[in-house]
């Protein structure tokens, strides 16, 4: 028999300075996954940072609904962004379920790029890592559900802990015309 040990090759955009000195603004991260079922060209995201936070700062992760438009992530959580000023970062992440033509399991792309973004964000100290939320939107409150469901299943098995599993606090989903 012979062993083999697989090495993660995972890639994530560098968090610029004035992201990580929270500085306000909107900044572009791509996130590529050595073994994406989907995203083979990565999964993209959008941090939000608004104005009045001090780091480490509360995060919310946000998923858009049923869309073929491999850019609406980049408005897609503008509703929440008033909302969080002084009190979160938004994280507006591609919902590959959708762009993947529907098929449900690519999911699991957007929810293991988001495990990474969010761990190089905690690791920046822009974010607090005990206070990070999972949300979305009609499909994207599928994803976001099973998406806090998957991580807290996660088992030695499954491998890859750094992309596989991230110890959300909570999650929220806002029904849309998808499912009841």
């Amino acid at each position: 028999l012979l062993c083999t040990v697989q090495i993660a090759a995972h890639t994530v955009s560098d968090v610029p300075a004035k992201a990580a000195s929270l500085s306000p603004g909107r900044y572009a991260f791509s996130v590529k996954l050595d073994t994406a079922m989907f995203a083979s060209g990565g999964v993209e995201a959008e941090v939000i940072v608004p104005a009045g936070l001090t780091a480490p700062a509360p995060a919310v992760v946000f998923f858009h609904g049923n869309s073929r438009d491999k850019k609406l992530y980049k408005k897609a959580a503008n509703f929440l962004t008033a909302a969080a000023t002084g009190k979160a970062i938004i994280i507006s992440v591609q919902n590959w379920w959708p762009l993947s033509g529907d098929r449900v399991e690519a999911f699991d792309d957007s929810r293991r790029a988001t495990n990474l973004l969010v761990r190089k964000l905690v690791a920046a100290g822009m974010v607090n890592g005990e206070r990070v939320y999972l949300a979305g939107f009609s499909a994207g409150g599928f994803t976001a559900i099973a998406s806090f469901v998957q991580n807290l299943s996660y088992n030695e098995m499954m491998g890859d802990p750094e992309a596989n599993s991230f110890n959300y606090a909570g999650v929220i989903s806002m029904k849309g015309s998808f499912y009841p």
